[in-house]
């Protein structure tokens, strides 16, 4: 079964964030925190059926959400969700991220 690596990114400060996949939680975390110098905070992953799927992301303590369509396919699949300008950003790539 191929994975879904979802990476959270920039713009969060201890800030409590819950995933799903499909209406599933796949994960819950309290505090997450950017490490500003290089862009990353933390990751999850999990395996996700192949095909198409919806994933969706809340941020409560800023009251912000988003959902997001994913084609899982190969053997990863990567999101990446950032906050910038008071919104929250889902993207997928099809290669790993790039942290320095």
């Amino acid at each position: 079964m191929p994975t879904l690596h979802v990476a959270l990114q920039e713009g969060f400060v201890s800030d409590r964030v819950v995933i799903t996949l499909n209406g599933a939680e796949i994960a819950s975390r309290p505090a997450v925190t950017t490490r500003n110098q290089i862009g990353f905070a933390e990751s999850v992953e999990v395996e996700a059926p192949a095909g198409a799927a919806e994933i969706h992301v809340d941020v409560p303590t800023r009251g912000l959400s988003a959902s997001a369509q994913v084609k899982v396919e190969g053997m990863t699949t990567y999101v990446g969700v950032s906050i910038a300008d008071g919104r929250l950003n889902l993207h997928q790539q099809r290669e790993a991220f790039r942290y320095l």
